[in-house]
């Protein structure tokens, strides 16, 4: 994790305009990476993954997504940032401790239901926030134009 972020740094204080124009494909190769290695790592892991259902361990994981955006929405100055922010694991992170750290094969399976149910709860919300926000900029403009703000 740390040889990419340095390199990328080093890019962007060396080469500000090449590292400029490269981001938006090293962004998508980085999210590429990542819908792959969860992927595998899913299939790879599926039958510690059925063994978790009935053990609590997936409500455990929607009360922790759920919980932690909620307590980032009801704390931040921009709640739907602060929330998402807070709700969102560090997958790739995750993933590392997981499989260099921790002996254990549940723990990698944990690690891809978390990220998975993370994803089923949190993109939803982002939409809600977002069309919300859409319909407030449109409701301020409208104000401004009929001198009602």
């Amino acid at each position: 994790m740390l040889l990419p972020l340095m390199l990328g740094l080093l890019a962007r204080a060396w080469l500000p305009r090449s590292a400029l124009r490269l981001q938006p494909m090293m962004g998508a190769i980085a999210t590429v990476a990542l819908i792959v290695l969860v992927f595998f790592t899913f299939i790879l892991n599926l039958p510690q993954i059925i063994a978790l259902f009935g053990t609590g361990a997936i409500l455990a994981a929607t009360l922790l997504v759920a919980g932690a955006f909620a307590i980032g929405f009801l704390v931040g100055d921009d709640r739907g940032v602060m929330g998402l922010g807070t709700a969102q694991r560090n997958i790739a992170a995750a993933t590392i401790v997981a499989t260099q750290s921790i002996d254990e094969l549940g723990t990698l399976s944990m690690v891809v239901v978390t990220a998975l149910i993370g994803m089923a709860v949190l993109f939803p919300i982002a939409r809600h926030l977002e069309k919300n926000a859409e319909a407030r900029v449109w409701d301020l403009y409208d104000s401004k134009l009929t001198g009602r703000g």
